[in-house]
């Protein structure tokens, strides 16, 4: 019964401690307080949120960062804080990930129109710099082209079907270009074909989802079945990976 009591004590002063620390914070224990520090850190070490979150957190490109993931980032960028007490008090729903929407919406929604439209126009990185520049120019130059300026590259792909905004496309560049001579260079769209590779995927998958529904529609499922068979697939989800919103980012989001 000590021993118990003793280690019970225990836990209850880490947690204070732990408490205690969080409260010496400028962000404390307020989730909304703590993205506001990590997005204004984010953008005074490297110009902008996507351009720390592209090069020092996502490089696997998977649209979200574990813990280890998020520590390494912050370290690199010279972060002199408690980076997992940030994390504990950002995770407000434990689900041990943060996506760049939780940390900045806005430009988490330009992103993601910048990757759609990429996947869907261009077949790889060399074809998007190449069709860029000659629709920026006018003209079809033979010579293989591995770089663009930001005029070419906002106004080639507005020749290419753009139809967001130029303002996004400076975000954009600005994220992806060389700092050293403010080009853009074929290094940095390498993420390319991740995300060709997840667009495919998504195509077979919407091949198989028609031709599931066609079998179904013909051997005419009641309401009742196909109500027990989501069931059962949202409690093996909720199974392997605790929550519905986790199971959807690791799993079905890919």
């Amino acid at each position: 019964r000590f021993g118990m009591r003793r280690l019970s004590n225990n836990h209850w002063k880490a947690k204070l401690e732990r408490q205690s620390t969080r409260s010496k914070t400028v962000y404390g224990n307020d989730p909304a307080k703590a993205m506001e520090h990590l997005r204004h850190f984010m953008i005074s070490s490297t110009g902008s949120v996507l351009r720390a979150w592209i090069e020092f957190f996502d490089r696997d490109m998977d649209h979200r960062i574990s813990r280890a993931e998020f520590s390494k980032g912050l370290r690199e960028l010279g972060y002199k804080g408690d980076v997992f007490e940030l994390f504990s008090v950002l995770d407000d729903d434990d689900s041990n990930e943060l996506t760049l929407d939780e940390v900045d919406m806005k430009q988490a929604t330009i992103w993601r129109n910048f990757r759609v439209f990429v996947a869907a126009r261009f077949k790889s990185e060399e074809e998007l710099l190449q069709r860029c520049f000659d629709a920026a120019e006018g003209i079809k130059h033979r010579e293989i082209q591995d770089h663009l300026s930001r005029e070419d590259f906002c106004v080639g792909l507005r020749k290419c079907g753009w139809s967001h905004g130029v303002a996004d496309l400076n975000w954009i560049f600005d994220a992806l270009q060389d700092q050293s001579d403010g080009l853009l260079k074929i290094d940095a769209l390498r993420w390319m074909g991740i995300e060709l590779t997840r667009r495919q995927k998504k195509q077979e998958a919407k091949v198989r989802s028609r031709k599931w529904q066609a079998l179904r529609g013909r051997t005419g499922a009641s309401p009742q079945l196909k109500h027990r068979h989501f069931a059962k697939f949202k409690a093996f989800l909720q199974k392997k990976y605790g929550t519905l919103i986790r199971a959807w980012r690791q799993a079905l989001s890919q």
